[in-house]
């Protein structure tokens, strides 16, 4: 991440790839150099129960490390539509994972 935002179109490039573990890590950097372009990306990822456990993860904690206003606003969303129904326990796990490890 030494490139800076300049790497940030790149990494956003990657979203499109295959699922792989390049991808999750591209979107964490994503995350870390809050990159809002990608915000509705991100945002999508998120709410595709057809994605990874650990590509929504990473998701969610790229738009929580944009701390944005409407990432936080996407991410309230996300909570309150969830929040009626079971959630993925696996996604909720590797959330609380990624959270307790502060990879960020």
């Amino acid at each position: 991440l030494d490139a800076g935002k300049s790497i940030c179109p790149f990494l956003f490039e990657k979203l499109t790839d295959k699922p792989s573990f390049a991808r999750e890590q591209a979107t964490r950097g994503l995350g870390i150099l809050a990159y809002e372009p990608a915000t509705n990306t991100l945002n999508a990822i998120l709410n595709d129960s057809t994605e990874s456990i650990y590509m929504r993860a990473e998701s969610y904690f790229a738009l929580k490390k944009q701390n944005t206003k409407k990432a936080r606003t996407l991410l309230e969303d996300f909570s309150v539509r969830n929040n009626n129904k079971s959630l993925d326990s696996a996604l909720v796990d590797q959330i609380n994972l990624l959270e307790t490890q502060d990879v960020y």
